[in-house]
């Protein structure tokens, strides 16, 4: 992974998430506090072992709607935060005080075309009338990419000038495997390769946001009809685009959509093998019936335009921002010296 500019990397994008050089670094480095965001539950006894934890905010997704055994053992002793309400709730509910801090999006970037959709389709080689679906997404079992690509099949059978643009991998990643489809083979196999496009795949290497801007802006519809979700980024960068999404009626997805999407409400609900609590599948049918409700009403499709471009701006980065001021001058004085840490009064931000 690259430097950016301002920032100081350390370690490696792979292994413990850091905790094995953590507290050296807080040290070594005269780290006030440790924003940690990743699944909480994969720091193990970590913090509670440590006893480091009023030095830390957990801001980590709570991806289905219930907070883990083994996420809360983790957590123990520390600030909460989370990017989405419903988790919010989910930490209300065992009377943890967890504050609520929205990711954001560059609306800079982000944002309605300024040249026509037609010139933008000429980049992915679409036609100009065509009705356009987008994915922007990781390839694991949880983003369902394999079920919304059969769902466009069939959509696709009814409605011919449908096309689909996605920004994913195409095969599972083999260093870092995490159960993913081979799409490429899957497409295949459906009868659509004309009609998918895959300009670039998802890989760990960064890749420019305004590139990610062109899929949606080049596109009607979002697809996001994911399994569980801790807040579902493309949502609002799409909405930020003027893209509704469909997503699926279950964890965050209904709540960053907000009124500018559509939801499928979900057809089978399991329990995760790891770290546990639930995820769900949404109703394949229910999926190829929004999906052609927009096609076939414009009416709609502009409504929902509009109302996920007003929805999108309430995460702009200059109003994220805000949130983050107010909750980091919250947090606790802490003053380093060689074999003593000393914490100050324990504030909520809230």
């Amino acid at each position: 992974m690259p430097a950016l500019p301002g920032v100081s990397i350390y370690g490696t994008p792979f292994g413990s998430m850091g905790t094995e050089i953590i507290g050296d670094l807080i040290y070594s480095l005269r780290v006030d506090h440790v924003i940690q965001h990743f699944d909480t539950w994969q720091l193990g006894d970590f913090l509670p072992s440590s006893g480091l934890g009023n030095m830390f905010t957990c801001y980590a997704p709570i991806e289905g709607d219930e907070i883990t055994g083994a996420t809360a053992a983790a957590s123990s002793d520390c600030f909460i935060a989370s990017p989405s309400e419903t988790g919010q709730k989910a930490w209300q509910k065992l009377g943890v005080p967890a504050v609520w801090l929205p990711h954001g999006i560059d609306t800079s970037i982000f944002h309605p075309l300024i040249v026509s959709q037609g010139e933008m389709r000429k980049e992915f080689t679409i036609p100009e009338d065509a009705f356009v679906f987008c994915g922007v997404m990781q390839n694991n079992w949880r983003k369902n990419i394999g079920m919304q690509v059969e769902a466009f099949a069939e959509v696709s059978k009814k409605h011919e000038h449908a096309h689909l643009i996605l920004h994913t991998a195409l095969q599972e990643d083999p260093i870092r495997p995490q159960g993913a489809s081979d799409l490429q083979s899957h497409i295949n196999k459906l009868g659509i390769k004309d009609k998918v496009r895959t300009p670039q795949q998802w890989s760990l290497a960064y890749y420019p946001d305004s590139e990610i801007a062109k899929v949606y802006q080049a596109s009607d519809v979002n697809l996001f009809a994911t399994c569980a979700e801790g807040f579902g980024i493309p949502i609002i960068e799409a909405g930020a685009c003027g893209v509704p999404s469909i997503v699926t009626d279950f964890s965050a997805s209904p709540e960053i959509g907000g009124n500018g999407c559509l939801t499928v409400e979900p057809a089978v609900k399991f329990l995760r093998m790891s770290p546990g609590g639930s995820a769900v599948y949404p109703d394949a049918k229910k999926l190829q019936e929004k999906m052609e409700s927009l096609i076939e009403d414009s009416n709609l499709l502009s409504e929902l335009s509009d109302r996920a471009l007003t929805n999108a701006q309430q995460y702009s980065w200059d109003k994220v921002i805000n949130y983050w001021d107010f909750y980091l001058k919250g947090r606790p004085q802490v003053e380093i010296q060689p074999g003593k840490i000393t914490v100050g009064k324990k504030q909520t931000g809230d």
